[in-house]
């Protein structure tokens, strides 16, 4: 029996942390099914005006078809492709649309942002993201990290040249929060993912501000409280800053419940059994 997530409670919060202004940007759509989380490029001009520009472009294109999606009973495969494509095509778009702005500008002058976008399907959890922006899953008492950095780090560990110990230090020396792929070039190059779902899955979308300052234990920890979503993530902000976050901290958080049961099930509640 394949079960669908029908339930979806998503609540999201961004703070300017440690910076002289917040270059973090995020959205709530398509009635929570949809997470957008972009993180201003640190240092360079408009980074708060790409992460806004990202968001943007990505509700304008994105989400008019996929409430039409979310309104289908199943989800196939041909709709996953459909999904698929469609987070990827919002990615280019979001990167076409910062790369006009940029205009003839150079090195520093010209603005970029991560952009990660979590698609809550019927099924599955669909994943389209440049940069470091990060997706965790909450399930069963058990945090996951779902998507890799577009680092330095990761692209040292991806090589055999950094230990994951090293991969998780904060002091390790390799230039962990150097980002290798962005918005705002000549051309983007995203990553796609799928992850199967359970009812009582959390998902976690955040800007580095927050797993820069925040252990995956405590993270877990905040996650495994019975809570609303506002309260999950706004304690893990709270977290955040309690831990002298020099960044901006951006969590989305969304808690989807699985209401669909087998015929079996439906026909034993119909009869009182």
């Amino acid at each position: 029996m394949s079960s669908n997530i029908q339930t979806v409670r998503a609540a999201g919060v961004t703070h300017i942390g440690g910076r002289e202004n917040n270059e973090d940007a995020f959205s709530i759509l398509c009635g929570g099914r949809l997470l957008v989380v972009a993180d201003g490029m640190g240092g360079h001009a408009g980074g708060d005006q790409a992460s806004a520009q990202a968001v943007s472009s990505v509700a304008a294109l994105a989400q008019p078809i996929l409430n039409d999606l979310a309104d289908k009973n199943e989800e196939p495969s041909a709709v996953s492709a459909a999904i698929k494509n469609l987070l990827l095509e919002a990615i280019e778009k979001a990167n076409s649309d910062i790369a006009a702005l940029n205009g003839s500008a150079s090195g520093r002058n010209r603005m970029g942002t991560t952009l990660t976008l979590v698609y809550i399907g019927r099924q599955r959890l669909h994943i389209a993201w440049v940069g470091d922006s990060r997706v965790y899953l909450m399930r069963q008492g058990n945090l996951l990290q779902l998507n890799d950095d577009h680092t330095v780090n990761y692209e040292l560990y991806r090589l055999g040249k950094m230990t994951r110990q090293e991969l998780r230090s904060e002091t390790s020396g390799h230039g962990s929060n150097v980002i290798t792929r962005s918005l705002g070039v000549k051309r983007v190059e995203p990553d796609y993912m799928e992850e199967p779902l359970k009812g009582g899955d959390i998902v976690l979308a955040c800007s580095d501000g927050l797993n820069n300052s925040v252990s995956p234990a405590l993270m877990g920890s905040h996650l495994s409280k019975p809570a609303t979503m506002e309260e999950l993530v706004n304690g893990l902000l709270q977290e955040a800053l309690q831990a002298g976050a020099r960044d901006n901290v951006t969590v989305v958080a969304a808690g989807i419940s699985n209401t669909c049961r087998s015929w079996g099930h439906r026909l034993w509640s119909w009869l009182g059994l």
